[in-house]
């Protein structure tokens, strides 16, 4: 059996945007904190919510 390991959507959408951010933050332009936060608190949402439906499915 070949056992892959396989990455929720949410996980890779959410790191995504927070790589995205910190990129552009760091090299291209400063970004405001009111653009910034809410991106940065969804993308990390995702992350959580995609580790957690990780969960579940390993529970079944």
């Amino acid at each position: 059996m070949n056992m892959k390991k396989t990455i929720s959507p949410l996980i890779k959408i959410g790191l995504l945007i927070n790589t995205a951010i910190i990129i552009i933050e760091r090299f291209v332009t400063p970004i405001s904190n009111w653009i910034a936060m809410p991106l940065l608190i969804a993308g990390i949402v995702l992350v959580i919510m995609g580790g957690l439906e990780d969960k579940k499915e390993k529970q079944k």
